[in-house]
């Protein structure tokens, strides 16, 4: 075999594996999450500010106390790949500012979202920001990022409640679906 035909052969045998090779999850922070949908977080605490909540009707404020301003904190936050797509899902809750929230009635607010990287950028691809009010005493869930059917993914919500001396667990699915994210209880 000639030297110009075993340098193409290992040329194109590099080349073969540079194609396969996946391309590197572009970097994409907590911090530049919570900025593009909240327009402030603070590093040291880990919690955005939001600002004139801007809530769908007077008894979902009603339900957060009444107050317009909420202290964001995240409960999930974790990349995936679906269909060849970088993603991530963000879930987040809410509570509200100046209040003390930590009584068996106290649901946070609880927001869902799906980025996608699209031209080197991340871009909010299904939202929620009013899911649901739930966690008892302020408390988070614990979420899973699990496989659905279709190739699609979503996070499974489980909750203990307390009553009557005893602990029951219930479970959600959070998915997206047109541009929005939503849930089902299991």
């Amino acid at each position: 075999m000639s030297n110009k035909l075993f340098s193409f052969l290992v040329l194109v045998w590099f080349s073969s594996l540079a194609l396969a090779a996946p391309e590197k999850l572009p970097d994409f922070t907590l911090y530049e999450a919570s900025y593009i949908l909240f327009h402030h977080f603070n590093e040291e605490h880990q919690v955005s500010v939001w600002q004139h909540i801007p809530f769908p009707s007077k008894k979902e404020q009603k339900d957060f106390w009444g107050a317009e301003t909420g202290l964001v904190s995240a409960v999930f936050f974790s990349p995936f790949v679906e269909d060849g797509k970088n993603k991530y899902f963000l879930l987040t809750k809410t509570v509200p500012v100046g209040e003390p929230f930590e009584c068996h009635a106290c649901l946070p607010l609880l927001s869902a979202v799906i980025f996608s990287e699209k031209n080197h950028r991340w871009v909010v691809e299904s939202k929620n920001l009013f899911l649901m009010y739930a966690g008892e005493y302020s408390a988070s869930p614990k979420v899973k990022l699990v496989d659905l059917p279709g190739h699609r993914h979503g996070l499974l919500l489980t909750f203990t409640h307390y009553g009557s001396g005893e602990e029951r667990y219930e479970n959600i699915m959070v998915s997206a679906a047109n541009h929005s994210v939503h849930y089902d209880r299991l």
